[in-house]
């Protein structure tokens, strides 16, 4: 398995770890209220859904951010608090 990153994953002076293969970030999310939260190509070429993450969960936003143009594997998993 690869290594987890977590938001707070900066070097002793504040330089970001390059994101790299194998590495992992875990949040919590939800689909987004909206009839657009998850949104079908009309040509079968694939979804987009988008997701709103709670305040407490805003370093992991940012770096989710490092991941853009990566392929990911997505996993969801339903928070057993959840109403």
């Amino acid at each position: 398995m690869g290594e987890e990153v977590r938001a707070d994953r900066d070097g002793e002076n504040g330089e970001r770890s390059s994101t790299k293969e194998g590495d992992s970030l875990q949040f919590q999310a939800s689909i987004a209220p909206t009839s657009t939260a998850i949104k079908f190509d009309g040509a079968g070429g694939g979804a987009r859904v988008q997701l709103d993450l709670p305040e407490s969960q805003y370093r992991e936003a940012l770096v989710l951010t490092s991941y853009r143009g990566m392929l990911l594997n997505v996993t969801v998993e339903v928070d057993e608090n959840s109403p």
